[in-house]
């Protein structure tokens, strides 16, 4: 998880908590204390704990009777109300903390930012070369666009890079190329593990050729018409020259995820436009966004 999308997540879920320790009360004549809001609490803690930096305190919590249950009010003896408020106190002062340091670091999320995840399997200088060369491919249809694509940087101590567009308009597209190429990951990893099954079959090499051949006829078939819906969907003619450079970095995203890269939209994106990116689906669950998977189809040019 990027730094920039634990500090939303935490930026949006510390006043809950904040809440919940500062107005806890002692019922009055009794041992017990009173805690409120606690489905906001709860809420707060579940999302808290998908960052994964506050595991131990986050698993003490849920251990706590109080979060154990549906009720938004709740009494606790003295020895769970000090254990609680302990937890809770620890997360808060090092969120805030925490917060304070990448605001200090990092500079506010563009809403024309992608982040894009590098591969795990990235371990020397070559391989990095030509994963930049590989993005340069990939984004080649948004500088046809008339938009700058710059790097931002990388985030400390993660393999996030930050890249900035020059147009707000072309973030969609990017979300679309990146969409369509894990469409066609999907495809070509179905593909490949048919083969794999084939050839565990021992059928002679010149038919597991064909098939390994018919298989490559389509991907080209399913990459036509993925850029023909892309051009479609962004209203606007295109030379043959910007169609193949549409269609490779189709093919280059696949590449790209097939080896693990991930292309998220800045955390500042509408959700119009998140939903044009494969962010949060594994390759293998995408679904083609146009019908003409099936079709000989593709896309028209001036």
């Amino acid at each position: 998880m990027r730094l920039t999308e634990i500090r939303e997540i935490l930026n949006n879920n510390l006043e809950s908590l904040i809440y919940t320790n500062t107005n806890a009360k002692q019922v009055g004549g009794t041992s017990f204390y009173r805690f409120y809001q606690l489905k906001s609490f709860r809420n707060a803690i579940e999302k808290i704990e998908k960052t994964e930096v506050f595991s131990l305190y986050i698993e003490s919590i849920k251990s706590q009777s109080i979060f154990n249950n549906a009720q938004d009010t709740f009494d606790v003896d003295a020895n769970e109300f000090t254990l609680l408020l302990k937890n809770t106190k620890a997360i808060i002062d090092a969120a805030q903390a925490f917060i304070d340091t990448v605001n200090n670091s990092l500079p506010e999320n563009s809403e024309n930012a992608i982040s894009i995840k590098l591969p795990p399997s990235l371990t020397t200088f070559s391989e990095l070369s030509r994963f930049f060369k590989d993005l340069e491919k990939a984004f080649a249809p948004i500088v046809d666009q008339g938009s700058s694509v710059s790097v931002e940087g990388f985030e400390p101590g993660s393999k996030w890079i930050n890249i900035v567009l020059g147009l707000s308009l072309v973030v969609d597209v990017v979300g679309r190329l990146a969409w369509s190429g894990a469409v066609i990951a999907k495809k070509t990893q179905e593909y490949r593990m048919h083969e794999e099954d084939i050839q565990s079959m021992d059928l002679r090499n010149q038919l597991i050729e064909d098939l390994k051949e018919a298989h490559s006829k389509k991907l080209k078939q399913f990459i036509e018409a993925e850029a023909g819906a892309i051009c479609k969907q962004t209203g606007k003619e295109y030379t043959q020259e910007e169609i193949s450079r549409i269609k490779l970095s189709i093919e280059t995203f696949s590449e790209l995820i097939l080896k693990g890269t991930e292309v998220h939209p800045s955390l500042n994106a509408s959700e119009d436009v998140e939903n044009l990116f494969p962010k949060d689906t594994p390759y293998n669950l995408i679904e083609s966004k146009t019908k003409l998977l099936d079709e000989n189809a593709g896309p028209s040019s001036k």
